[in-house]
């Protein structure tokens, strides 16, 4: 968890950043806020399961492929 989330937002809307990239949240997730797309890769060692209630998980590996063009594209590959 990020301590100083809204910080680091109002940082990025400043000088109009685009991407935050991050790892080993052993979860993918992408978040929008206005101009900027955040990402966190899945961890290489095993990932968290969606949807339960209680903690699961799969022992998959995995990572992010990130284009950087006009139009950012995330892509989480979990094998």
């Amino acid at each position: 968890m990020l301590n100083n989330a809204e910080a680091l937002l109002k940082m990025g809307e400043k000088h109009k950043i685009q991407f935050i990239g991050s790892g080993h949240a052993h979860t993918p997730r992408v978040w929008h806020h206005h101009n900027i797309t955040a990402a966190v890769a899945p961890a290489v060692s095993f990932q968290w399961l969606f949807g339960t209630g209680t903690v699961k998980i799969s022992k998959g590996f995995g990572f992010n492929v990130i284009e950087l063009a006009s139009q950012i594209s995330i892509a989480s590959c979990i094998y």
